[in-house]
């Protein structure tokens, strides 16, 4: 990310929020497109919206080997590739609702973890090219591993890699950072969908998210290299444990054949935190000088996400446990009907 924040305009290298710009408008546009996907799923159509984003996906890779200034970036990472990458991540998690039940949150781990092993592999790839190659021949070359694997990349982490370098460590600190959260990452999948095949996935959700909180609460203080590759493995985890189990309460909610629409419309939602997540981030470092202040709002909000997620949990429970007691007739009236 420091290579973008460097191949844009002098006065956008200078701001610790280029990069972080990216990274949201990539993270947003994840969920974004999950309305319209959703709906297309549920109407049978997903190999078409696949193929499309293929193509756009590895075209945005090579335009950014071209690009110079920062709004060019913006087009090519943020919003390009970020686009593709929600259809690619909704179409992906909708399909594994229809084929599993028992080990859907197992399923969706391992199929998450492909994703994290790649973005393992991406910050290293980077680092190794841009020691022999320009960043645009760089980019060239993973262009070509894309088009050759078709594989989702990774949406990285916002701040913890330009604190980083901020902070005087190596600037190649990035690099490894991203790696390292990605590698645990695989492991929060796996131990998060194994807990929420267990256990209740809302349950899962809340506790991942309340980790990750403590972890934005703690990360400014990480004054040494030690500090913050804990810090990073404590980010993987959690946010491996959200990614884990953010699928199967959607799927719970209502009959499977409507389930892209409600993922769709969940996912689309999630849009607006993600932008609105780092602008605020940035006023703060701005107004402040201070990554403390940043932590400090950052965990604050995940504690209250975490809040509501538990009111969510009770309001869906309780009408389920009411429901319970009611004799099969009754039952069978609630039923939801089909079309």
């Amino acid at each position: 990310m420091d290579r973008f924040r460097a191949g844009s305009s002098p006065s956008a290298a200078a701001e610790p929020w280029v990069p972080s710009w990216l990274i949201r408008h990539q993270s947003a546009l994840g969920y974004a497109p999950g309305l319209f996907v959703g709906r297309l799923f549920d109407m049978g159509y997903f190999r078409l919206p696949t193929f499309i984003s293929s193509i756009l996906f590895v075209a945005c890779i090579f335009l950014t080997a071209e690009c110079t200034k920062y709004w060019q970036f913006l087009l090519c990472q943020g919003f390009g590739i970020g686009i593709t990458n929600g259809v690619f991540f909704n179409i992906g998690s909708m399909v594994l609702t229809h084929w599993f039940k028992k080990r859907l949150g197992l399923a969706l781990a391992i199929a998450y973890g492909g994703t994290s092993i790649f973005g393992c592999f991406v910050p290293i790839l980077m680092k190794a090219l841009l020691q022999h190659f320009s960043f645009q021949w760089a980019m060239r070359i993973l262009g070509f591993i894309i088009l050759g694997l078709l594989v989702i990349t990774n949406l990285a982490l916002a701040y913890i890699t330009v604190s980083a370098i901020d902070e005087g460590f190596n600037a190649n600190l990035s690099y490894d950072l991203v790696a390292i959260v990605n590698a645990v990452m695989t492991l929060g999948q796996l131990v998060g969908g194994l807990l929420a095949d267990r256990f209740d996935p809302l349950d899962v959700l809340i506790g991942s998210t309340m980790l990750d909180a403590i972890v934005n609460f703690a990360w400014p203080f990480a004054n040494d290299v030690a500090a913050l590759v804990v810090i990073t493995v404590l980010i993987g985890i959690s946010v491996g444990g959200v990614y884990a189990s953010m699928v199967q309460p959607f799927e719970r909610m209502g009959r499977l054949e409507d389930v892209g629409m409600r993922m769709g419309m969940g996912f689309t939602l999630i849009t607006g935190g993600l932008v609105a997540g780092s602008p605020i981030s940035g006023a703060i470092f701005d107004a402040t000088g201070s990554y403390e202040n940043v932590g400090y709002y950052s965990g604050s909000i995940l504690v209250l996400s975490a809040a509501l997620m538990a009111v969510t949990r009770f309001l869906m429970v309780k009408p389920a446990q009411e429901r319970c007691k009611m004799p099969e007739g009754e039952k069978t009236q609630l039923e939801p009907t089909s079309p």
